[in-house]
């Protein structure tokens, strides 16, 4: 059986909510890109804010 290197617990506890918090900023991120995606569909002058972007 394999001796477990010494982990400092609250360090890597840290490390994983941080990823938690970038995980749900880029969660909100994609949902607002969603949306103006979906606003920009429905724009009658689509074809020229795609041109411009």
């Amino acid at each position: 059986m394999m001796d477990r290197p010494d982990v400092d617990e609250p360090l890597v506890l840290d490390a994983l909510d941080q990823l938690r918090a970038v995980n749900r900023r880029f969660g909100a991120l994609s949902a607002v890109t969603r949306g103006l995606k979906c606003l920009l569909a429905n724009l009658p002058a689509k074809q020229e804010i795609h041109h411009a972007l």
